[in-house]
């Protein structure tokens, strides 16, 4: 019901829990280790609690909705790691309405950081301990602590987005929008960054050029690149707000983000989307597919054309032509297109994963991907355990045959004959091969 299945479509549901505790001893073949590290396996990854899987495949507006769902008592293992919350999707304001592509997402980096090292430390507790001590060394490297100086500074919603510049161009902006607890910290932080990067790309002949620009009150602080005398085509470049810091590869991009726009806010694609997806979508992305296959297409054609002849050429020997220049324009494809996304939601006791396209059951590939991967791992584990029955085997060799019984006088005729008959065949291929001469 919480997926919307009671409208038509389809839906897909799959008792896991069942269908582990009968897979895995099949595929261990009744190995009590190899059963011991499939369960200690799903254990690490928090699969030995999930219950039930369902996809569900339903209308939404002129497109489809589909769903994943994992439902367990409870997240554990890596499950655990997982970011849990809801974006609130602060840094739309500042997205062209007519983005290609953007994604806002909850995440406190601080946490996720610390969480990681905990399940890292139930893997192996010499991995956390050696992880612990690579950071410990690069803290003292860089002269502070990345956990608590660079991490702790950031806050938990972020956002990044892809378009063309306002009037067309061929570089297209990468833009990414991180929240702040603490500003003067952040700031503090990158400065000393910056300075420690710069003397450690020194020794590799990379020079790190600071600058800053003004731009409509706002200080934009960039980073021209040379190896040698070479310049190094990108100039990474960023920028404070009161509560967050905007980032990009070069300075013009954070410009055009900074612009007075309509935003992604206005979309009403994109406020389908948000109206879509669940209350409290951790990570939510959207796309705008129409555009994005229109270029693709618009791009690849002109060179299928422009080589249609070297192309025939090669695939002539097959008895097959291709006619490019029959293929319609774009519009003709995109017309029947919608822009969509993709969403993300993590509870206490669930996960759900969704999307909304101009097409049905785009979620039929994980559980297809899923069950290729533990056929995968199914015979990787059969290759581990075979030097092991190879030995087996051996032994099993190795131990005195019985002496077989006497033939019956059955048996000496049939051997009788078997013999005759190849001594007839032997002749024939003889005289065959005298006529051929």
């Amino acid at each position: 019901d919480t997926m919307g299945a009671q409208r038509r479509g389809f839906l897909l549901y799959a008792d896991v829990k069942r269908g582990l505790q009968q897979v895995v001893p099949m595929a261990t073949a009744g190995s009590d280790r190899a059963r011991a590290e499939v369960e200690q396996y799903l254990a690490l990854s928090g699969f030995d609690k999930v219950e039930a899987l369902a996809i569900a495949d339903i209308p939404a507006g002129t497109g489809y909705r589909s769903e994943l769902a994992l439902t367990m008592s409870e997240r554990t293992g890596f499950l655990a790691v997982l970011e849990s919350g809801a974006a609130d999707h602060r840094f739309a304001k500042h997205v062209p309405r007519d983005a290609l592509l953007y994604a806002g997402e909850k995440s406190d980096l601080a946490g996720l950081w610390d969480r990681a090292l905990a399940w890292m430390a139930t893997i192996d507790p010499r991995v956390g301990q050696k992880i612990q001590e690579s950071v410990a060394h690069l803290n003292r490297e860089l002269g502070l602590d990345l956990r608590r100086e660079l991490l702790g500074s950031l806050g938990d919603q972020w956002g990044v987005y892809v378009d063309t510049p306002p009037g067309g161009g061929l570089i297209p902006d990468l833009v990414l929008f991180a929240s702040l607890r603490d500003r003067a910290r952040a700031e503090r932080t990158i400065d000393l960054l910056v300075a420690r990067l710069s003397d450690a790309a020194a020794s590799d002949h990379i020079t790190l050029k600071r600058g800053a620009t003004e731009f409509r009150g706002t200080t934009i602080h960039y980073l021209a690149l040379s190896h040698g005398d070479e310049p190094i085509p990108i100039m990474p470049a960023w920028a404070f707000g009161e509560d967050y810091c905007i980032s990009a590869l070069y300075p013009q991009s954070i410009k055009h983000a900074l612009m007075e726009k309509p935003s992604l806010a206005s979309n009403p694609r994109f406020r389908l989307l948000r109206e879509t997806a669940p209350a409290g979508a951790t990570s939510l992305t959207y796309v705008d597919s129409p555009r994005i296959a229109g270029w693709l297409y618009n791009t690849i054609v002109p060179i299928l054309q422009g080589t249609q002849g070297a192309i025939n050429h090669e695939i002539g020997k097959w008895g097959v032509q291709l006619n490019f220049h029959d293929l319609p324009p774009a519009s003709v494809i995109t017309r029947h297109m919608q822009a969509g996304g993709m969403y993300w939601v993590c509870g206490d006791d669930h996960l759900r994963l969704g999307t909304v396209s101009s097409f049905p059951g785009t979620l039929l590939a994980i559980p297809a991907t899923a069950m290729l991967a533990a056929s995968v791992m199914y015979v990787s584990r059969v290759e581990h355990h075979a030097p092991f029955v190879r030995e087996l085997e051996f032994e099993k060799a190795l131990r005195p045959v019985p002496a077989p019984a006497p033939p019956d006088a059955r048996y000496r005729e049939l051997a009788e004959r078997m013999g005759r008959l190849e001594a007839e065949i032997a002749q024939l291929r003889k005289e065959l091969e005298r006529a051929n001469k």
